[in-house]
């Protein structure tokens, strides 16, 4: 089985690479490529490509751009840190996906499922063409989400109207939510950081770990942690640190990097 990579973190490419090899010493990488120009060119001139592996976010931009510029007959698992509302339009349309951080299980279970779909059948059949389905995904992607825009919090004895544009951060605090302003007020939430997050734009606001979920725009920097972990500086300063943890930088250095 022949496999393209298309990847731009070095260190992401090299997972896939080194899992790839221990699910089935039989895989062969044809290559790893790290850009929409380079994908184009490498499909455009290989005949032989079985299974194609693709981050969506790549440094050129959406993944999907690729299909758009080249005739793609190879079936696509992409990688990606998309939340559940648009993964659920993969696998309706028969197009698996990793969800980062990749887990050599996860893996597994796409290339099983690629091998049950397209070598368990006839090999003789013609390929499968999947640039309409992943031009439908890439509309899907598209189209916009309705996020929450405002919240009304309690303020003393009366509830206030707050913008999603107004918030900093939301923090979980000894089990309560809380949110503080960009000009450092602060509201309780009679809900939980879960229920937050699946309101909210991912591409504004960001999970950092368990118990803060920061807006993209209230980042000052990042510092380097121990272990290394990750420190944001936000404003207003919480008074505790935010931390990234190990396993999440690369998602969130993902997240920052998205034109």
């Amino acid at each position: 089985m022949n496999v393209l990579i298309i990847e731009d973190e070095v260190n992401l490419a090299r997972q896939l690479v080194k899992l790839l090899t221990e699910i089935d010493p039989k895989i062969k990488i044809l290559s790893v490529v790290d850009s929409i120009q380079s994908a184009v060119a490498f499909i455009s001139k290989t005949e032989n490509i079985n299974l194609i592996l693709v981050d969506i976010y790549l440094n050129d931009g959406l993944s999907f751009e690729i299909f758009e510029q080249v005739e793609c007959k190879s079936p696509v698992i992409f990688c990606t840190a998309y939340d559940q509302y648009a993964l659920k339009a993969f696998e309706l349309d028969s197009v698996d996906y990793l969800l980062k951080p990749i887990k050599k299980l996860s893996l597994q279970k796409a290339v099983d499922k690629y091998k049950r779909l397209f070598l368990d059948n006839n090999p003789s059949e013609e390929p499968h063409n999947f640039s309409d389905t992943v031009q439908h995904l890439y509309d899907q992607l598209k189209q916009e989400k309705r996020y929450q825009k405002n919240f009304l919090l309690p303020y003393k004895d009366r509830l206030v109207p707050v913008g999603v544009s107004e918030i900093s951060y939301f923090q979980a605090d000894y089990g309560m939510v809380k949110c503080v302003t960009d000009d450092s007020r602060l509201f309780p939430l009679d809900q939980s950081l879960d229920a937050v997050a699946e309101k909210l734009d991912p591409n504004n606001f960001y999970r950092v770990n368990r118990r803060f979920i920061v807006k993209r725009d209230s980042i000052v920097d990042v510092e380097y942690y121990v272990n290394r972990r990750l420190h944001l500086n936000i404003s207003p300063k919480p008074q505790e640190p935010v931390i990234i943890s190990k396993a999440k930088v690369t998602e969130f250095k993902q997240w920052m990097n998205v034109v």
